[in-house]
């Protein structure tokens, strides 16, 4: 659940025009949308949210992960791998030998 959900950013959207008992005067109905309690509720919603929290910090779950360090050191370059997978082909092809 959303705090928005809770607490509308606009006070004015989430009251009705009509406060309840017909005559459709809602200078009542909106008493409660000062000042203090602007304050109260950004103050609210900045101790809900954490402030150290980055979404760049994670990676795209639907994006393959990228190779590890472990696999390929900081020194290979794709003519490396290129050569790498030739030879993987030559030995489990199994024209043995020469390499």
């Amino acid at each position: 659940m959303n705090s928005d959900e809770l607490m509308p950013d606009s006070a004015a959207d989430a009251i009705p025009a009509n406060n309840g008992n017909g005559n459709g005067n809602s200078s009542a109905a909106v008493t409660w949308n000062t000042k203090k309690f602007r304050v109260d509720y950004d103050m609210i919603q900045i101790r809900l949210t954490d402030q150290r929290f980055n979404s760049t910090n994670f990676r795209d779950p639907l994006m393959p992960c990228p190779p590890h360090h472990k696999q390929y050191p900081a020194h290979t370059t794709p003519a490396t791998e290129k050569r790498l997978k030739e030879l993987i082909t030559r030995i489990k092809g199994g024209s043995g030998g020469n390499f």
